[in-house]
């Protein structure tokens, strides 16, 4: 089927997934909430966004590029051709 991925994942694997990925999907929806309603003073801004900028760097460490099944290491560009499981990690969240 077009789109989708099919992988052979155990439950165990796929509850692991679940609870590592989804409480941080749910944390960035939150985020990006509370970006929409604020009314924080500039300060509170600049200093928040640091933050993100910061954790957003610890993320971008290690991520795929977009082509599935790529690793891209955006300090060094190299690749590697990730493992079925590493390059799927969070099926739920593809909708």
């Amino acid at each position: 089927m077009a789109g989708y991925v099919q992988e052979d994942l155990s439950l165990e694997e796929l509850d692991r997934q679940r609870a590592m990925y989804g409480p941080l999907a749910q944390s960035v929806r939150e985020l990006v909430d509370a970006v929409v309603r604020t009314e924080v003073d500039e300060d509170e801004l600049l200093e928040a966004r640091a933050e993100i900028e910061a954790i957003t760097e610890r993320l971008r460490k290690r991520q795929l590029d977009g082509s599935f099944g790529v690793r891209f290491d955006p300090r060094g560009g190299s690749r590697a051709w990730a493992t079925p499981s590493s390059a799927c990690a969070t099926p739920w969240l593809r909708r």
